[in-house]
């Protein structure tokens, strides 16, 4: 089971900036293998999963894209960098929030 659920709130379709942050997303994810897991929300629906409400929260300000960790919304209408994504799982890790 992972620790840490990594929801993204896209656009539907996808813009070029939402691509580049799924791909970020992989990337991060990768070093991440069996401790986190990435849930994409497009923000017209339909939803595959239950949605947190950092979910909730990204779409009320309509920030797109979005980040929420473990329910929490950590980017909203940005990208982070890689070693920024980064820090942010390794943090919602080690304190299992």
């Amino acid at each position: 089971m992972p620790k840490a659920i990594i929801e993204v709130l896209i656009e539907e379709p996808a813009t070029e900036r939402d691509s580049k942050l799924l791909e970020l997303l992989r990337r991060v994810s990768s070093k991440f293998i069996g401790e986190v897991e990435v849930r994409p929300f497009k923000y017209a629906g339909p939803h595959e999963h239950p949605y947190s409400i950092g979910i909730l929260e990204a779409y009320k300000l309509h920030a797109v894209p979005s980040i929420v960790i473990n329910g929490k919304l950590i980017f909203a209408s940005e990208i982070p960098s890689e070693e920024e994504l980064e820090r942010a799982v390794e943090h919602a890790l080690s304190t299992n929030i």
